[in-house]
C-alpha cells in the first residue's frame, strides 16, 4: 500500500500519515505501507477495529528509529485537532465506574516528537467520571462505560 502526500499531517511537530479509514483493510492485507513492511499486524488490526466502532477516532503511522519502522497510534479528534491517546480500561476510585478511557498521557505517545516531553506535558486532560463526577484516576480525553 502506498500513502500519498495527501495522508500526511504535522502532529505535534511530527509529519504523520493520517490513514483514510477505506484504506485499513489494505493495511492489513498487504503487511507493508509504501514498501516497509508492518510489523504487528494483530495490533493494528485491533486499533482499527476499535476506530471503526467508535466515531471520532482515526489511525496514524509514521516511521521511528533507525531501521525506519512504522509505529501506529490511534488519534482522537478534539476541539478540531487530532490528539494521541492511547486506549485503556478505567475505574472509577469512588463510585466503582467502569469503563475504557482515552488516555493521551502516555510518554511512548511521543516518541519521534521533537520535544516530546513538551508535547506530553501539552497533553494532560482531566475528564471527570460519567457516573459520579469524580476526577478519573488517569488522564483522559474520552470515556465509554463498558
Amino acid at each position: 500500500m502506498n500513502l500519498g502526500d495527501t495522508s500526511k499531517i504535522m502532529l505535534d511537530g511530527q509529519l504523520v500519515y493520517l490513514i483514510d479509514p477505506s484504506l485499513n483493510e489494505s493495511v492489513i492485507s498487504d503487511k507493508e505501507i509504501n514498501g516497509i513492511k508492518v510489523y504487528s499486524v494483530d495490533l493494528v488490526r485491533d486499533m482499527m477495529i476499535f476506530i471503526k466502532e467508535n466515531p471520532g477516532f482515526s489511525l496514524i503511522c509514521y516511521l521511528i528509529g533507525q531501521q525506519r519502522r512504522w509505529m501506529f497510534c490511534i488519534v482522537y479528534r478534539l476541539e478540531n485537532t487530532w490528539r494521541r491517546v492511547q486506549i485503556e480500561n478505567l475505574v472509577c476510585n469512588k463510585c466503582g465506574w467502569k469503563g475504557i478511557s482515552a488516555n493521551p498521557a502516555i510518554p511512548e505517545l511521543y516518541f519521534g516528537v521533537p520535544n516530546e516531553w513538551d508535547a506530553l506535558k501539552k497533553s494532560s486532560a482531566a475528564q471527570s467520571c460519567p457516573q459520579c463526577a469524580e476526577k478519573l484516576p488517569r488522564d483522559s480525553l474520552w470515556t465509554k462505560t463498558i
